[in-house]
């Protein structure tokens, strides 16, 4: 039986007035869908990447987090062998490996500095510095060797490098105290803020007095005696710069930990090898050794390894490395015009009552659905 049929036999309404209101309703339900439909919006993924491109995406980016991964191995093995300084092969080297260094990380996610989203563009500006030591050494240290095996010249170089890595370094911890303080993390990260300001300065102290002796051996031909007689100063700054990074780097890998931005075992790693290297050091002494002295070579010494200026930068170069990957953590092509932006997603559709929608036919405006 049919609702027309159903109201005439109740005798509310006459047989044709009932078809017609029945007619009047089944318009109304319409203009209620059609309604639906123009003004609530339809859960429909705006850009969503194709899987074949994430695939492709996701392949590079690992590629590029394991070759992150070995620069510090690579850079060390670029600049030990003397037999690369040679005039044009050792800037083709450098060249070639400081490109691959920078491309990958930006296909890692340093690109992230793009973004809209504050919080990836302060993980970017944290670990893009921390990448920076080793970038420079692979660029500029090819076949450099140790320093006592270097041309006046070239010491001038290595202390300009060194200078700029201190100062890199601890931007970069800087900014990656301001995003922990983000995701909550106040008390290890304070604690890494100022023993990594203070690593700092005691770097940027010791480099100026050697790169000052470098540049007066460049001009005069020989160190003055003014600041050859602050070597054993030299050496308690460097020691002090050493033990207060690796110090750093603990207590921000505990800070990372309790953000939920590292694993447990990344974390026991990163505390073990900074114990390990501390102890080293402790046990080495204030005085950097002399590296003819004993019948061990320096290399396997592991008190003169764990003192060596850039060693102690290998640790906070990984913790970048998490970092810029943790900035490009998206799905690829996701985004409209910088490759950067984030998924959109349209509203779910949301059903409204028949009677907060009106017929078109009745000249009636539509509510406002936006409040």
């Amino acid at each position: 039986m049919t609702l027309a049929q159903s109201l005439a036999e109740r005798r509310l309404v006459a047989p044709s007035d009932a078809y017609e209101a029945l007619g009047r309703k089944r318009v109304r339900v319409a203009a209620g869908r059609v309604a639906r439909c123009l003004l609530v919006p339809s859960p429909i993924v705006v850009g969503e990447p194709r899987p074949g491109l994430v695939a492709r995406g996701e392949m590079a980016r690992r590629a590029s987090y394991w070759l992150l991964c070995v620069v510090p191995l690579l850079a060390v093995a670029l600049a030990a062998p003397r037999g690369l300084r040679l005039p044009g092969l050792h800037q083709a080297v450098g060249g070639v490996a400081f490109v691959a260094i920078l491309a990958a990380a930006w296909v890692l996610g340093l690109r992230a500095i793009r973004s809209s989203s504050e919080e990836r563009r302060i993980l970017t500006l944290a670990g893009a510095p921390l990448l920076a030591p080793f970038a420079l050494v692979a660029l500029l240290w090819v076949g450099l060797g140790p320093p006592w095996a270097s041309t006046p010249r070239e010491n001038q170089m290595r202390y300009s490098v060194l200078l700029a890595a201190a100062i890199a370094v601890a931007a970069g911890f800087t900014a990656l105290k301001e995003a922990l303080r983000d995701a909550g993390e106040r008390l290890y990260s304070t604690l890494g803020l100022g023993a990594s300001l203070l690593a700092g300065a005691a770097y940027v102290v010791w480099v100026s007095f050697a790169l000052g002796a470098s540049v007066a051996e460049v001009r005069d031909g020989r160190i003055p005696a003014a600041i050859a007689s602050l070597s054993d100063v030299g050496d308690i700054l460097l020691f002090v710069a050493c033990v207060l990074t690796y110090f750093a780097t603990a207590a921000f890998a505990a800070s990372m930990r309790r953000a939920g931005w590292l694993g447990p075992t990344s974390t026991r790693a990163y505390l073990g090898m900074a114990f390990v290297a501390l102890s080293c050091i402790v046990t080495r002494g204030l005085s950097f050794p002399d590296p003819d002295a004993g019948a061990t070579p320096w290399y396997l010494r592991p008190g003169f390894i764990a003192g060596i200026p850039a060693v102690p930068w290998i640790m906070p170069f990984l913790m970048g490395v998490g970092l810029i990957r943790r900035a490009g953590d998206e799905p690829l092509g996701a985004a409209s015009s910088p490759a950067s932006e984030p998924v959109r997603q349209l509203p779910p559709f949301r059903e409204l009552p028949d009677a907060q929608v009106q017929a078109p036919l009745t000249g009636k405006s539509f509510p406002d659905l936006t409040s």
